[in-house]
């Protein structure tokens, strides 16, 4: 059986401004009132509903609009566990790349900016449609930062990309 909007109405409450569901009414091993999910092991909230197990962005988006989501559903704030409706985007793989958060192992401070200990030099990139495009070398890192920030507005990433 699929999940529907219905059902879910039927089964949870969801608070579109913090984007916690509750559970209704008491079922097994929960009481009406209780936060419905959990986190999963990535981060996103989990919801299990008649022995299947949901992502709480995915259930948001179902309980708003009606529909499962067309894409994915992009947390805009990089927040796995925001599910406030205004936190959330359907998007295509594509766009979902353009809203990607700095890597943990970042040096620089900016995505797409790195130092090239060959050249002495800062060097800025980015990546568009799988391809790497080179914004030059530069001697200051503000910079290249700029040059990235300019690449960013023309390829239409998202102003929280990199944050």
């Amino acid at each position: 059986m699929k999940l529907t909007q219905k059902y879910l109405k039927e089964l949870l409450y969801y608070n579109p401004d913090t984007g916690i569901f509750t559970w209704k009414e008491n079922r097994r091993r929960v009481k009406k009132g209780d936060v419905a999910g959990g986190f999963g092991e990535d981060g996103y909230i989990q919801i299990c509903i008649d022995r299947f197990t949901y992502r709480g962005h995915q259930l948001a988006w179902l309980y708003h609009y009606g529909e499962y989501p067309c894409g994915y559903v992009d947390h805009i704030n990089h927040n796995r566990s925001d599910n406030s409706i205004s936190n959330l985007r359907c998007v295509t793989a594509a766009e979902n790349g353009k809203n990607r958060g700095k890597q943990s192992n970042n040096k620089s401070g900016y995505v797409g900016v790195h130092w090239d200990k060959t050249r002495r030099k800062w060097l800025a990139s980015i990546k568009v449609n799988r391809r790497c495009i080179n914004l030059g070398r530069f001697k200051e890192r503000k910079d290249a930062i700029f040059a990235r920030q300019q690449a960013e507005n023309k390829y239409g990433f998202h102003s929280c990309h990199g944050k």
